[in-house]
């Protein structure tokens, strides 16, 4: 918006006059201000990222990856970019980090069972090096499973 309340870039159609998302659930950018953005495409939350240029130009679509989705579709729950410009997104079925460079390619992922969180969910990001990562409980669980980790990270 500008400074009268009008919108100043609506990013709605790709140049093909096609819509670029269905559901768009979470943003992040980055500084040379590539705008990553989790899109629901179904109800049971697969998605993909759709990654924009400042001026809403389409530069990638990220599906997922066939390795580690090959037993079902990319559902990807949240988004967040790192100090080093890649961009950190959580798998909801698979629990498996993906870490995309700045124009959505995959350079590495990251299984987060293997280091016992479980259910991630939510991720937050500090200038300082740590990774916030909230976690869940089992659905229909009375226990108080639900847990907030915090992670030192180096390299992405």
């Amino acid at each position: 918006m500008n400074k009268k309340g009008d919108n100043d870039t609506v990013y709605e159609h790709d140049e093909n006059n096609q819509p670029l998302f269905n559901n768009p659930r979470y943003i992040t950018t980055n500084c040379n201000g590539n705008i990553h953005v989790v899109d629901k495409i179904s109800d049971d939350w697969s998605g993909k990222i759709v990654v924009l240029e400042q001026g809403g130009h389409m530069i990638n679509e990220y599906t997922g990856h066939s390795t580690i989705n090959k037993h079902g579709s990319f559902k990807p729950i949240n988004i967040v970019t790192t100090p080093n410009d890649n961009v950190v997104v959580i798998d909801k079925d698979t629990k498996i980090m993906h870490i995309l460079n700045d124009n959505g390619h995959l350079i590495s992922y990251f299984n987060t069972k293997n280091i016992g969180i479980k259910r991630p969910h939510s991720l937050a990001i500090n200038t300082t090096g740590e990774l916030y990562i909230g976690c869940t409980r089992a659905a229909g669980s009375r226990t108080k499973e639900a847990k907030l980790y915090e992670i030192n990270y180096v390299g992405f």
